[in-house]
């Protein structure tokens, strides 16, 4: 019977594998890294929010300033904007926004814009600050005041 004990006890450890203690300590360093990267890749996908929209303001003012000058070389009167265009895709939608104010530029009551696809968007207020005859208005995120 000696020989049968002594063969199953030889036979276990041959046996190869990572005990309990191994295992846990394994899990405890993914827990502290998943701790570490999920709040990181969250600001992530804020910060990417974030540019996108600053994107959306720069292509506005791109197309303001684009119309400014056209309307300019055509000889239309100072400070007008022709032809502008508000369409930034179905990847943004923009609120509150007239094509033209009174003096032919953009005009914004209460504006808003925010990301169409993502359910987390938040929507940003969007001003338009005027310019004059010799230069042209452009679109910002920030209040200008009264």
């Amino acid at each position: 019977m000696r020989t049968k004990s002594s063969n199953i006890r030889k036979q276990l450890k041959k046996e190869e594998g990572f005990t309990l203690v191994e295992v846990i300590a394994v899990l405890v360093i993914l827990g502290i890294l998943a701790a570490v990267a999920v709040p990181k890749f969250f600001d992530m996908q804020e910060t990417a929010r974030d540019k996108a929209l600053q994107g959306a303001i720069g292509e506005l003012n791109g197309q303001s300033a684009l119309s400014f000058a056209q309307s300019a070389l055509e000889g239309s009167p100072a400070g007008y904007y022709m032809n502008f265009n508000s369409d930034l895709g179905e990847g943004f939608v923009i609120t509150g926004f007239t094509p033209l104010g009174a003096d032919g530029g953009p005009a914004l009551g209460q504006g808003t814009i925010r990301l169409s696809q993502d359910p987390v968007s938040r929507d940003l207020a969007l001003y338009w600050i005027p310019g004059d005859t010799n230069t042209p208005g452009y679109f910002s995120l920030v209040n200008p005041g009264p």
